[in-house]
């Protein structure tokens, strides 16, 4: 009989494991994202009045979000999701999907991220 005197440790979480965001239920974070996007060859310039916005779905695609971050008056190309721990509270184990949209100030859409795979697991 082995004598293993240690503990496995968890995984960091939130985490990217094999491309795909995962975290462990209940947990509360912030993952900081610097987006910086080129159109026509050109950066992006934000204006006060442009949106990135992040909506996460359920793996059975409800058309309503589990949650949406609408970030604008984007400063230094970054935006910050933070799951409070009432935000993390709407995910149950289980599988999500994200999908990322900058909309600039006269209602024009560009897809940045299209269906990105999320994994909350459960810890016991």
């Amino acid at each position: 009989m082995a004598n293993n005197s240690t503990i496995k440790a968890a995984k960091a979480s939130p985490r990217i494991e094999a491309g795909n965001l995962k975290w462990y239920v209940g947990d509360s974070f912030q993952i900081i994202w610097q987006i910086e996007l080129i159109r026509e060859d050109e950066p992006i310039v934000y204006d006060p009045e442009d949106h990135i916005v992040f909506s996460f779905f359920t793996a059975e695609r409800d058309p309503k979000p589990v949650h949406t971050f609408d970030f604008s008056n984007i400063q230094n190309n970054t935006v910050t999701l933070d799951f409070t721990p009432e935000i993390s509270a709407k995910f149950k184990a289980g599988t999500y999907s994200f999908c990322g949209k900058y909309i600039d100030k006269d209602g024009r859409p560009i897809t940045i991220y299209a269906n990105e795979h999320v994994e909350v697991q459960p810890c016991h």
